[in-house]
């Protein structure tokens, strides 16, 4: 029988729930409390066993002087809130077992339970796990203790010497269980004199002792998603960190792990910041999945001034981020971005030699050498780990040279790979060797994938590189996608991969808007539009870098970026500004072609121009013979009124219907109409349903009356057409549009985020979106979207049911491309996510003004997602087959179950005419049964 001691050094309204909802469900709980600083303690229900000053000094047990406690300006006085740096924690386990003895109240093991862990399993299966397992010590992230501490603080030194430095292990201290005869072995030890940092002592005690050991992470992975402070506690007590993860032990304060994580670097324009910006923001995110926060970048000699501009990045983020010289090593590596740079660049000679990654990678070894680090995890900028369950993979692995394998390539993932300090070796002496850097050159069998000599090759995860060209999708149960580039359409000119970058983004919850820190995001957007500005000012541009550089910023965010259309360029200064945005532009000026044309088609192979008159319909027929659609229409050429309106008239028919119009020279001013530009009146007089109004004037922070006094030669003023705006939408009443493919089920768990975003036009598409992941379920076919309109009606939403890709505010279908865990995470709560919206399901979602009360017990069984450790619906509902009981859902069903549980025929089979019609029979029951289906979802909503 076990004894769990929950020890706390303060109550508070969470802690108190936290404990009593533990003691419901454990037998023998007890609550430990330091109290030191002579606070009371409330009557809790739970048993308390209290501790002061007096009880430590009269334990026996070693307490620090103020001299050995680390150097402190002013130490803190025993009595303090800072009185536990005098003593173990463990003290006071030793301490309640002894006062449970004088109780006669003995067990067999003993467990050490922090107030802030929390596990989000079954914990009372999990007890019961542990208590098959007889090891004298069952602790968790169990290694052997790799260096001497660096800060001469009395716990963190044992004050014995061992025959054996492998006696030394180190364990993660917040949940530990130590049997009776390890406690007492402890007692005498501690009263012999020994001391040592409690999380160090325990398990080296415990080898001495030749007592048994086991680790925890079997049965639930410790995991630690924060530092500790006020913030993060109030976080951590929210449970926003455990959503979607099962059997996970969760404590504030990071465990001391010995790994560090690294990627190979080089800088070679402003457009590479945000891969690494990506890269620490992700993996800083999770280090203590990781289980380190020693992040390293080892640089093939960037320019250190563009290290630096991204380390002034990085610190908006909070980040701490430190830059060395890789042959003058620090004394140790921070906890944070450790960007270690080689002076000379070597980069890469061909496809096959890159003398300048092998030397950055296999200076890892290096590292890991100098620092005493028991492994080495080796994550490219370019690769993303996705699953949890790789996580815990990488956590655990220590095997030898662990990477996992390319299905598509044939060959291991390089990218991936977690390296032992037993296997070092080899890596060592690849750095030790230059020759070998550039081997490939000589022998193109010489690269990574094929000589690295790696003893694990795992290929039971779901991942490849899935950046390249022959991948059109990155799979919804990925695990880890390698090769993406960077998680921007920046550095992509090609857009190839952009639909599976913004899905990656959508994953690893990397997009500006899903983020806290992105001023370093905008920083970097503000440096690469400054860098398109420069080189569009040697075409002589004639707009308003605050005018222009906005538009740009807007075309940026399309999402779709493939075809513009110019009416008017000069001499090419817009033009090469959305060369750099559009896939390709196509540009007409009357003129005759200026030296600059060709400099720009030399410079811009996207770039394609016409000398022609845009108003005749020699051009317009040579437009439409391109047969393209344009994502963007740039009109900016005859500027009288008749003129530009002509060229809208002619040219608005090519736009996409999710494409922008923009005019230039909007403004109405003495110098436009001295000049005969009139397409303010174009612009004032232009009245369109089927386009949303905006306008980008730069005003220079002068009075409303500006214009009139706006400087000679200053053309100005951008307006823009874009489709009607959501904002506007509400303003005509007709209120926001989703969009929901299905299945029946997750469109009525959409419902609260539908409340939460403010929804009133639901669109059900019957036209099979999905992919064939979701094949095994029933289609949302024009029948079931039938039956469910009177049920979406009754709660005030507007149903269209449509095949055709009509105009939506929300679609919904994104959030099975979100790599939810469907088998863990509630549908409601992934559709939430899906849209960035809290949502709080302890509230009814559905509401039945006319309830129909024909059973008082209704049920509902599906062949699909069961429980399989229940199968027992005979000896349920037997007892009861006096009332009335009735079954309601699809009739094949009902005869599946009747065949399966045959003493139930007693249970009818009530006919529905609709989805709300089964609702409302529900909503009438006092009693509804069932397993996960559309009926289970609409009770559950209720």
């Amino acid at each position: 029988m076990d004894a769990i001691f929950i020890r706390t050094h303060l109550f508070n309204k969470k802690i108190i729930e936290h404990i009593k909802q533990i003691s419901l469900l454990i037998e023998n709980v007890f609550v430990v409390y330091d109290q030191t600083n002579r606070d009371a303690f409330p009557d809790i229900g739970v048993p308390v066993i209290p501790f002061t000053v007096e009880d430590y000094e009269n334990s026996g047990y070693p307490i620090a002087t103020l001299e050995q406690i680390y150097e402190l300006p002013t130490p803190p006085p025993l009595g303090s809130r800072s009185a536990a740096i005098y003593f173990n924690p463990e003290y006071a386990q030793l301490l309640a077992m002894k006062k449970l003895d004088e109780q006669g109240k003995k067990y067999d093991n003993y467990w050490y339970y922090e107030y802030d862990v929390l596990f989000n399993g079954n914990i009372r299966h999990f007890f019961s796990l542990c208590s098959k397992n007889n090891a004298d010590l069952l602790t968790t992230n169990i290694r052997q203790f790799p260096f001497e501490p660096t800060f001469k603080k009395f716990w963190n030194m044992l004050s014995f010497q061992l025959e054996d430095e492998k006696q030394q292990l180190a364990m993660y201290g917040p949940l530990w269980r130590a049997s009776r005869r390890f406690m007492e072995i402890l007692d005498n030890e501690y009263k012999s004199g020994k001391h040592g940092y409690y999380e160090t002592i325990i398990p080296t005690l415990a080898v001495m002792n030749d007592m048994t050991i086991a680790d925890i992470n079997s049965i639930a992975l410790m995991y630690n998603p924060l530092t500790f402070n006020g913030d993060a506690i109030k976080k951590f007590w929210s449970q926003e960190f455990v959503n979607n993860m099962t059997n996970m032990l969760f404590h504030p304060v990071r465990p001391n792990q010995s790994a560090f994580l690294f990627a190979t670097g080089y800088i070679s324009d402003v457009s590479h910041f945000d891969r690494y910006i990506n890269w620490i923001k992700y993996y800083w995110s999770k280090k203590d999945l990781l289980g380190t926060r020693n992040l390293v970048i080892i640089d093939d000699g960037s320019d250190i001034k563009k290290i630096s501009k991204l380390k002034n990045y990085v610190s908006e983020l909070a980040i701490p981020f430190e830059i060395y010289n890789a042959e003058e090593l620090p004394d140790s590596l921070i906890e944070g971005i450790n960007w270690i740079r080689f002076n000379k660049h070597l980069g890469r000679i061909n496809l096959y030699t890159n003398p300048g990654w092998w030397r950055s990678f296999s200076f890892a070894s290096v590292l890991l050498e100098k620092y005493n680090y028991d492994k080495v995890i080796h994550l490219e900028s370019d690769t993303f780990i996705i699953s949890v369950k790789l996580f815990k993979f990488i956590y655990e692995d220590k095997s030898g040279w662990t990477t996992l394998w390319s299905n598509y390539c044939k060959f291991p993932e390089t990218c991936v790979q977690i390296i032992q300090k037993k296997n070092i070796k080899p890596l060592r002496y690849v750095y030790d060797n230059p020759s070998l850097w550039s081997k490939a050159k000589t022998n193109s069998w010489f690269i990574a994938e094929f000589v690295l000599p790696f003893t694990n090759i795992v290929k039971s995860f779901v991942g490849d590189r899935y950046g390249e060209d022959w991948c059109p999708e990155i799979p919804a149960n990925a695990d880890y996608a390698a090769n993406m580039g960077t998680l921007t359409d920046m550095g992509d000119p090609e857009k190839r991969v952009q639909p599976k970058i913004k899905y990656l983004m959508q994953i690893l919850n990397l997009n500006d808007n899903n983020n806290g820190h992105n001023n370093s995001n905008k920083k970097i957007i503000e440096d690469k539009f400054d860098d398109i500005w420069e080189k569009c000012k040697l075409y002589n541009i004639e707009q308003k870098k605050e005018e222009f550089v906005p538009l740009l910023k807007i075309l940026d965010k399309m999402p779709k970026k493939i075809n513009a259309l110019e009416i008017g360029f000069c001499d090419g200064g817009t033009s090469r500004g959305f060369c750099e945005i559009f896939d390709n532009v196509y540009s007409i000026d009357i003129s005759n072609p200026h030296k600059t044309w060709g400099m720009l088609m030399e410079e811009k192979s996207n770039w394609h121009c016409f000398s022609a008159d845009s108003h005749s319909q020699e051009t317009y027929e040579m437009i439409k013979s391109l047969g393209l659609r344009f994502n963007f229409i740039f009109i900016d050429g005859d500027h009288t009124e008749e003129g530009v309106k002509k060229d809208f008239e002619m040219y608005k028919d090519f736009l996409e219907d999710d494409g922008i119009i923009a005019f230039h020279d909007i403004l109405d001013t003495n110098y436009h109409r001295k000049e005969n530009c009139y397409v303010s009146k174009f612009w004032k007089n232009l009245r369109t349903k089927e386009f949303y109004k905006n306008e980008i004037i730069w005003t220079e922070g002068r009075n409303p009356d500006f214009l009139s006094h706006i400087s000679n030669k200053e053309w100005g003023g951008i307006g823009y057409l874009d489709k009607i705006c959501k904002e506007e939408r509400m303003k005509r009443n007709k209120g926001l549009t989703a969009h929901h493919s299905g299945a029946a089920g997750d469109i009525v768990y959409a419902i609260p985020t539908f409340k939460k975003l403010g929804i009133k036009n639901i669109i059900l598409d019957p036209s099979k979106r999905y992919g064939p992941e979701m094949s095994f379920r029933p289609w949302l076919d024009e029948k079931i979207c039938n039956s469910l309109k009177p049920f979406l009606e009754s709660q005030g939403y507007n149903v269209i049911i449509s095949k055709t890709d009509t105009v939506w505010d929300y679609d919904f279908d994104i959030f099975r491309n979100c790599g939810f865990n469907m088998e863990v995470m509630h549908i409601a709560l992934m559709q939430a996510t899906a849209m960035e919206v809290d949502i709080n399901l302890s509230e009814a979602w559905i509401n039945i003004e006319n309830p129909n009360p024909v059973a008082d017990i209704v049920i509902n069984w599906t062949p699909r997602w069961h429980n399989n450790n229940f199968n027992a619906w005979d000896h349920l509902l037997n007892d009861y087959s006096q009332k009335k009981i009735i079954y309601v859902g699809l009739k094949e069903d009902y005869d599946k179950f009747l065949s399966q549980y045959r003493s139930l025929d007693f249970i009818k089979f009530q006919d529905t005419e609709n989805i709300y019609d089964m609702a409302r029979i529900i909503a009438g029951a006092k009693i509804f049964i069932g397993n996960q289906s559309l009926a289970y979802a609409i009770a559950e909503g209720l």
